[in-house]
């Protein structure tokens, strides 16, 4: 089994000039992260389905062994509640499918309101 070591985002504005260089614009900086952690939880897709040519990009900048944890959007998992989401789910499969194997996981982080009888309400009859 191989430990993936990363933090929650792969850019933060403190870290320019400390651990990533001060002169990288957004699209080197998943590169420049790439190289002191191997995995990412992608927390900017909860806000928005990325475009594909932007996941393009994130494969382009990582290895092959390197790792993303994906978060579902919002709309998925807030508004619709995980029902009624077939067309959004796929749309944003769709969007991740550049990044192939490097997505280790999907995170599907649910708002505090979701409780245990909420799930019963998506079996069907």
């Amino acid at each position: 089994m191989r430990l993936h070591v990363g933090c929650a985002m792969w850019t933060h504005a403190r870290w320019q000039g400390r651990y990533l260089p001060g002169h990288l614009g957004p699209g080197d900086r998943l590169r420049a992260y790439a190289t002191w952690c191997d995995a990412v939880e992608g927390n900017t897709t909860f806000y928005a389905t990325p475009s594909r040519a932007a996941v393009e990009s994130w494969a382009a900048q990582t290895s092959d062994d390197f790792r993303f944890v994906i978060k579902l959007p919002k709309p998925i998992t807030h508004e619709r509640r995980l029902v009624g989401a077939e067309a959004e789910v796929a749309a944003f499969l769709e969007a991740m499918e550049p990044l192939g194997p490097r997505v280790h996981a999907f995170w599907i982080q649910l708002p505090g309101s979701f409780s245990p009888p909420t799930p019963a309400r998506w079996r069907r009859s």
